[in-house]
């Protein structure tokens, strides 16, 4: 089957034969990719594995997979030059936005928790959604890029701190206040 291609805009009618310009075997069946310089990134949810292909041709430049990576859903973020790929069970992969696989970091934000939605990043922040592993209603959760002293953050009830190097995209979650 069929699990990624490119189509070109525009037409009438049936342009199946007239403006598919590529297919691969290789995709993801719910992440969006990422475009960036000439290239498409995305993260297949089953396996765990990053891919970088040319969007030109779909030829595939590298399938890496991340180490010890849960069900990716979330479509990849591009900040920074870098791709986020964000794992259900809260583990982010860091992966620089190049056509030569390097794995910059992985930041563990596991708590129980599960990371469903795709992050996005705004005013230097990488801003996110929670759902609480409890069934309690799902919490947003807010990292600063490049910050490197702890940050507190408000929950529902309560406050958090982010501590680590954001900056060098190590980050731990302490003291989770949200119910």
């Amino acid at each position: 089957g069929v699990a990624a291609l490119a189509v070109r805009t525009g037409g009438a009618g049936d342009v199946t034969k007239t403006h598919r310009l590529w297919t691969s075997k290789k995709g993801a069946n719910v992440s969006s990719p990422v475009f960036s310089d000439g290239h498409l990134y995305w993260a297949n949810e089953a396996t765990g594995t990053a891919y970088c292909a040319k969007a030109a041709t779909g030829e595939v430049v590298y399938e890496e997979r991340l180490p010890r990576a849960d069900i990716i859903y979330a479509s990849a973020l591009l900040a920074d030059g870098r791709m986020h790929y964000q794992s259900r069970d809260g583990r982010t992969f860091v992966v620089a936005a190049k056509p030569t696989f390097e794995l910059i970091a992985t930041n563990d934000l596991r708590d129980g928790g599960l990371f469903y939605a795709s992050p996005v990043a705004a005013d230097g922040k990488l801003i996110g959604k929670l759902a609480l592993a409890d069934g309690k209603p799902p919490a947003a959760f807010s990292l600063m890029l490049g910050a490197t002293q702890p940050i507190p953050f408000a929950g529902k009830d309560g406050a958090f701190a982010l501590t680590g190097a954001a900056g060098a995209h190590t980050l731990t979650l302490s003291g989770l206040g949200f119910v």
